[in-house]
């Protein structure tokens, strides 16, 4: 069985990755931590590049060169990663033709999805 990448978007943004973990309050790059967060979030489409670039630069006039910027973002976001695991550094985020996504050779968990399906359920009322 595979490990499974959880991740908390409800209080503090944090991964775990078996028994790692990490959090946004390791660094100041919030930027960077959007972008981890936002395709995390998303890890069942791609989200294209413009969309990102949208997201994360819009308040900007002056946008030279946005792909630059997200490519050098993504850089840094992959170095949190390592933080937990060289594979998911190198292999967790990858573009295709319809832009970022996750990987399917990882099994990822969002704490929303899961808020999600047992509001749906009705799991909650049971707790």
């Amino acid at each position: 069985m595979k490990n499974v990448l959880e991740v908390f978007t409800l209080g503090t943004f944090r991964l775990k990755w078996g028994e790692k973990s990490i959090s946004c309050d390791i660094n100041r790059a919030k930027r960077v931590w959007y972008l981890l967060a936002y395709i995390l979030y998303h890890h069942k489409r791609p989200v294209p590049q413009s969309e990102l670039i949208d997201l994360l630069w819009n308040d900007e006039k002056d946008r030279a060169n946005p792909q630059s910027s997200l490519k050098t973002a993504l850089y840094r976001a992959r170095g949190f990663l390592e933080m937990l695991s060289p594979e998911l550094s190198k292999g967790l985020i990858v573009y295709g033709s319809n832009g970022y996504s996750v990987s399917d050779e990882f099994a990822v968990v969002v704490d929303t999805d899961l808020f999600e399906e047992y509001a749906q359920s009705g799991k909650l009322s049971e707790a």
